[in-house]
């Protein structure tokens, strides 16, 4: 160690005792002199005086662990010799005492005067005069460094630095320069986090950098969007291996199942037989066939015309329906599968005041038969004119309108949004079991973990009850704490309290996103049809998610329209309801999703039969977890009428 500088002695510099050599002069330059802590006095004309104003956080402690890099300043104490006053680095001399060291390098100012001193403090401290590396410049220098050689473990112990924040910087280092200058260009603020995954994306994947980009003006998460991309693309190239894979088994693939067709989930192979239809009995029936339903990498098997191929029915109901549709249309009617917009009962119409009857009527241009899903009294079919007055009928004098009983059509999600909603769903998921595999790692907790615990552990909402401590959740678990269940009670018995309330909060954590979002039709929590999820209803899901926000959770679009209790339109629902006070789902009309008279045609005739009502579906319950109880009901299915007289 060199000797320390006193009040009598001259202070020894670095370039010391020339030595000639070729007729030159070469500096041999000495180590940096380093200081006894127990010799250095925290300045009195300091401003910052306690350790909060210092800032001694973590990640700046560990910094200092091997050492502290840079010199702090000195000046001599001229009441105490071999003593000496703090000009510039109490930060430094007071987190290097925290850390265990014993010493640190100085450098020592020559104007012991308090006016030359607390100049320097202001100089070295004004944001005016010093300039701190910005998130860009952060990731730059970490990036070269490991580049250079040093591991991303001595970054981290070097820099105090977490290791996933190693990992981000490093990665989103060997970024172009280019690319780095365009993004400061960009006028936005990047986080360490959104430059790891841009840096996941070339420059030249013009779509997904544009994407992200978007995202950030929007104020979304770039780790969703990201997520959301990957996913898209992983499921479009299975999708296009699935489709050459069955063109070439020489499979017939359509957009939806045929007029007359089903899948064969709701076929047998016969008549009397109960077991299901597979695709490998069906797989040489004339009217096998696949389409995407819900999933472009999930093929679904339907035969296009199960009457004529001999197949069974599982529900009675159905083999009826499909027997009399076949009858109707060898009878010459054209038969409609689905209520055509702008369509009428014939009991309702008359043309040249004589009422209309179905076997006259069938050669009009309009002439449908429909036979309605689901009826009271036996199953009937309904003659049905579509747009009559183009084909000069009229409204029957006296009759009004209403919705036929039994003549119900569920109103479905169009498939392109289901399909969408289902990748993003499943991307949000992706993003969020991140966040929670970081909050279920704390090593101890805070007041809002414990108000967690007790709020899901007293209220047990259907999730909890029905998974808390069983096998179907100990993945998830593992996921989120990082180990199993069995070590995780060793653990408790000797953790802290605050460890423990943390390790509960992980197993309430994976019961709950097993069935928000776990196998099978748990994927469909965010939908507002009659295909929900029926193991987690959506006000539930939706008062879970806005837990994880008060945690620092960002939700994807996808996940504030399940908060906000509203239907999933793809658009991005208001920030400011996710944060508001809007607890209920939407009671109101959304998207145009309401059927009006005359089955939703615009060109209906002027008539009462605009009265016609429709019922809608809504998700019941509040989202408040500490009012709910968690029992699932189910949603109901919105009604299409179709216009009759009364």
């Amino acid at each position: 160690m060199s000797a320390p500088v006193t009040a009598d002695t001259e202070p020894q510099t670095a370039p010391t005792d020339p030595a000639q050599e070729n007729g030159r002069t070469e500096f041999v330059p000495q180590a940096q002199p380093m200081m006894p802590l127990d010799r250095i006095k925290p300045d009195p004309l300091n401003p910052r005086r306690t350790e909060e104003e210092l800032d001694l956080n973590p990640q700046f402690l560990d910094s200092l662990r091997p050492g502290v890099n840079q010199p702090v300043r000195l000046r001599i104490d001229p009441d105490e010799p071999g003593m000496f006053f703090l000009v510039a680095g109490h930060r430094r001399v007071a987190g290097a005492r925290k850390v265990g060291l014993t010493e640190v390098p100085y450098s020592l100012k020559t104007d012991s005067s308090q006016g030359a001193a607390l100049v320097e403090m202001y100089t070295e401290n004004s944001p005016a005069l010093r300039k701190n590396f910005d998130p860009l410049q952060e990731v730059l220098v970490l990036g070269q460094a490991h580049q250079a050689g040093v591991t991303k473990k001595q970054l981290s112990a070097d820099t105090g630095l977490k290791p996933a924040e190693v990992r981000q910087a490093v990665k989103a280092g060997q970024m172009a320069p280019s690319r780095m200058q365009e993004l400061r260009d960009s006028g936005y603020d990047w986080d360490l986090i959104e430059l790891e995954v841009l840096a996941g994306f070339d420059e030249d994947d013009t779509a997904a950098v544009e994407a992200l980009y978007r995202a950030k003006a929007f104020g979304q998460s770039l780790e969703h969007v990201a997520s959301q991309i990957r996913a898209q693309r992983q499921e479009q190239a299975e999708h296009e291996r699935l489709v050459a894979e069955l063109t070439r088994q020489g499979v017939t693939i359509t957009e939806e199942v045929p007029a007359g067709g089903l899948r064969l989930s709701e076929l047998t192979p016969g008549d009397g037989q109960a077991e299901e239809l597979t695709v490998e009995q069906h797989a040489s029936c004339p009217g096998h066939g696949v389409y995407f339903w819900y999933s472009p990498t999930e093929p679904t098997a339907y035969c296009a015309d199960p009457q004529q191929y001999g197949h069974g029915y599982q529900n009675p109901a159905t083999g009826e329906r499909m027997r009399l549709r076949a009858e109707l249309i060898a009878a010459g009617y054209t038969f409609a599968d689905q209520v055509p917009a702008g369509s009428y009962a014939l009991d309702l119409l008359e043309h040249d005041g004589k009422p209309l009857d179905a076997a006259e009527h069938a050669q009009c241009p309009g002439a449908r038969v429909h036979i309605p899903s689901f009826q009271r009294d036996g199953l009937e079919a309904v003659h049905l004119c579509q747009h009559p007055q183009t084909h000069g009928h009229t409204i029957r004098p006296g009759k009004t309108l209403h919705a036929t009983h039994g003549a119900t059509e569920t109103n479905e999600i169009p498939r392109e949004l289901v399909v969408r909603g289902n990748r993003e769903w499943l991307a949000a998921t992706e993003v969020r079991r991140k966040f929670l595999q970081m909050l279920a790692r704390r090593r101890t907790s805070g007041q809002e973990v414990g108000a967690f615990v007790s709020r899901y552990l007293l209220v047990m909402p259907t999730p909890v009850r029905e998974c808390l401590g069983t096998r179907a959740t100990e993945l998830l678990f593992q996921q989120f704490a990082g180990k199993s269940f069995e070590d995780a009670a060793k653990e408790a018995a000797t953790a802290s309290a605050g460890r423990r309330q943390v390790l509960l909060m992980a197993e309430i954590l994976a019961a709950m996103e097993y069935e928000v979002a776990g196998p099978n039709d748990r994927r469909f929590t965010w939908r507002t049809d009659g295909k929900s999820n029926p193991h987690c209803r959506r006000p539930v899901a939706g008062a879970y998610l806005k837990e994880l926000v008060a945690f620092g959770y960002q939700p994807s679009p996808i996940e504030k329209a399940v908060i906000n209790g509203v239907p999933y339109t793809g658009a991005d629902p208001d920030q400011a309801e996710v944060n508001g006070d809007n607890h209920g789902d939407s009671d109101g009309d959304s998207d145009g999703n309401e059927v009006g008279a005359g089955a939703g045609d615009e060109t209906a005739p002027k008539d009462p039969a605009a009265a016609a009502t429709t019922s809608e579906s809504a998700d019941e319950g509040t989202t408040d977890i500490a009012q709910s109880t968690g029992q699932d009901t189910g949603q109901g299915e919105a009604e299409q009428p179709v216009a009759t007289a009364a």
